[in-house]
């Protein structure tokens, strides 16, 4: 389906294959691609794009593309569309503001809440009652918990357990640095804490309930409740068991989800 406004172009293109509650409210500007679902009560603000081609299908549309001797841009949605097949599910009472561009494959759970301008590619999951913070970068494949907290950036096969806040950049190690090439990706545990701009790289773990200060580089496996702070990153203390009770507690009633 597209539409365009009298009082100027704002179109919105949504596949005939995706499947749109009526209880949901789209935006102008918006493009839905694919076998998308979305579910009741959720917010798409304008200028979102969900289930935009992976990789993979975007390397059929290329191929198709060499067999064509030019190409309509009023078929161009169409044309986008006619190679998605991953179905991208946006469930209950999820909120994706303005710019941001989902990928399809990907799956973002019930009451997410997702900032402007993110980008969340191919074969993603955003766990439930989970808030995107405003510019993240979120890879292929990556799996995120329920109840956290994500800036930054999170490289490919990243993984984030349950009420963690993931506010730094998780990254390979980039050993070979030939493109395709799969290096092994940040574990992130359940209730840690990543201050802003500190890096984890390679294929390390956050224990559970550890913290990582802002701007702290973390190259090798952190023990659970322990405190990391500097470059290299060093541990300075342990943290409180006693205040972390509640936290676990709310990690605990995620557990199953």
């Amino acid at each position: 389906m597209r539409n365009d406004k009298v009082t100027g172009r704002r179109s919105v293109f949504i596949s005939s294959k995706a499947t749109i509650s009526p209880n949901s409210l789209i935006a102008p500007s918006v493009q839905i691609y694919g076998p998308a679902i979305i579910s009741p009560h959720v917010i798409i603000d304008s200028n979102v794009i969900i289930g935009y081609p992976s990789p993979v299908e975007q390397s059929y549309l290329k191929s198709h593309l060499y067999g064509l001797d030019s190409v309509e841009s009023a078929a161009y949605e169409e044309l986008l569309d006619s190679f998605v097949s991953a179905e991208t599910v946006i469930e209950k009472g999820v909120v994706i503001r303005a710019g941001t561009v989902i990928y399809s494959g990907s799956y973002i759970n019930e009451k997410a809440d997702l900032a402007h301008n993110i980008v969340i590619r191919e074969n993603c999951k955003v766990g439930r009652d989970t808030n995107v913070i405003t510019g993240a970068q979120v890879m292929a494949s990556v799996q995120i918990g329920h109840g956290c907290r994500i800036a930054g950036t999170l490289c490919n096969r990243t993984r984030v357990g349950n009420c963690t806040s993931m506010l730094g950049h998780a990254m390979h190690r980039y050993k070979v640095g030939v493109p395709g090439h799969t290096e092994p990706s940040p574990k992130i545990g359940n209730g840690v804490v990543v201050g802003r701009e500190a890096a984890i790289i390679g294929d390390i773990e956050l224990g559970n309930f550890s913290i990582v200060g802002a701007g702290a580089v973390v190259t090798k496996s952190v023990p659970p409740y322990t405190i990391w702070m500097g470059n290299p990153a060093v541990q300075v203390g342990i943290r409180n068991l006693e205040e972390c009770q509640e936290l676990k507690r709310k990690v605990k009633s995620y557990e199953g989800r």
